[in-house]
């Protein structure tokens, strides 16, 4: 094909894109909506899942009536160096 053929065909894609770029333009608050229904329930379905992966966590930890199976371990003598310098031990 020669040089016109080419043009014809890239200003033909030219002319979709506009019209599709115009029609974007038209719906602009809609789409606008639609986003922010989507972030908004993406960020909600987030938030309910945090809760329940923390609530599950705390129930493994401490379950109801019995004893703790993974409670946080107590500090043991060299388990951490004491501190030094600016710490008075006399407090």
């Amino acid at each position: 094909m020669s040089g016109n053929g080419q043009t014809t065909s890239g200003s033909g894609w030219r002319i979709w894109l506009l019209d599709r770029v115009a029609e974007l333009r038209q719906r602009e608050e809609q789409i606008f909506l639609v986003l922010a229904l989507v972030i908004g329930a993406l960020t909600g379905l987030a938030v309910v899942a945090f809760i329940l992966l923390t609530e599950r966590m705390g129930m493994r930890l401490y379950p109801m009536g019995g004893a703790p199976s993974l409670a946080p371990l107590k500090q043991r003598d060299g388990a951490c160096p004491k501190p030094k310098g600016f710490v008075r031990s006399d407090l």
